[in-house]
């Protein structure tokens, strides 16, 4: 038992004595915690997903954007964004129309 005295003790003025030491102890414990809990995590997330994650099959899509380029066609940097913006307008209209139309069922409901 005189050990484990003697254990605490050690802890007790080693660590938590004083404020400033036993606030440096629990901040340095706690960013030591984060960093294995997000090491392990991620592991276990990437052994979860292989295979499906953008760093697993990113060499796909660059290999094949490499042999279109070999055969000629022409990588073009600019997206046309017409088609998206069109789509986008009209799903905005359609979301406004629908809260529109269930507005007015409320009203005419109550």
């Amino acid at each position: 038992m005189p050990a484990v005295s003697q254990i605490s003790s050690g802890i007790f003025n080693g660590l938590m004595r004083k404020n400033a030491t036993w606030l440096t102890t629990i901040f340095l414990g706690a960013f030591t915690f984060e960093l294995a809990f997000e090491g392990v995590t991620n592991s276990i997330w990437d052994n979860w997903n292989k295979g499906r994650q953008w760093k697993d099959i990113k060499h796909r899509y660059i290999q094949q954007a490499e042999e279109e380029d070999e055969e000629g066609a022409v990588a073009s940097p600019q997206t046309d964004f017409s088609n998206i913006c069109v789509t986008t307008r009209e799903l905005a209209i359609e979301r406004v129309s629908t809260i529109s139309v269930s507005h007015h069922e409320r009203l005419v409901a109550a």
